[in-house]
């Protein structure tokens, strides 16, 4: 299926949309390095911290509803960005997105389940996935400084959804919950 420009006439396909529309988002999660380098000049949150939030969610709910865009959001480095947003103590809403969208890709992919164990360790995975929405306010100095330093990129193999890996991470992620 298509979608014509009406301005260019050119033709677009879906795939390029959907890479499109996930790619800007991801870009939203990042803030600049002004941005983060920036002294809180009040408890108001600025408008980046908002558009921030904002893409977490949009981008978890996109993962939620379908497998194929989780993967393109995962292909195209939302873990990484995802993780620096749950270290932005100056806006928790923020952080709660941030949180709630890696514990759905935390638990469709065993890569990003690697990747969160390495950044949080196996105690703070294990709290994150009880809670995820709470993790923030469990995060240390010391590991709010290695998420934001995290430059890490999960690479998925051309299988990763197949429904053998699947049934097994949510099996470990359903041990995890019920402890």
């Amino acid at each position: 299926a298509v979608v014509s420009t009406q301005s260019t006439g050119e033709l677009v396909t879906h795939d390029e949309v959907k890479e499109g529309v996930i790619a800007g988002l991801i870009s939203l999660l990042t803030p600049t390095l002004d941005d983060a380098l920036r002294p809180p000049v009040s408890d108001t949150p600025l408008p980046q911290h908002l558009q921030q939030a904002a893409a977490a969610k949009v981008l978890g709910l996109m993962c939620e509803d379908s497998t194929e865009l989780a993967t393109i959001a995962v292909e195209e480095g939302a873990v990484q960005s995802l993780i620096v947003v749950l270290s932005n103590v100056r806006h928790p809403p923020s952080q709660k997105h941030s949180a709630r969208t890696l514990s759905h890709l935390v638990r469709m992919f065993t890569e990003v389940h690697d990747t969160l164990k390495e950044c949080l360790g196996p105690d703070l995975l294990e709290e994150f996935l009880k809670a995820p929405e709470e993790i923030h306010k469990k995060l240390t100095p010391t590991q709010l400084d290695k998420l934001i330093s995290t430059n890490t990129q999960v690479i998925l193999p051309q299988n990763s959804s197949d429904d053998e890996s699947m049934e097994l991470l949510q099996q470990q992620t359903q041990a995890i919950e019920v402890q």
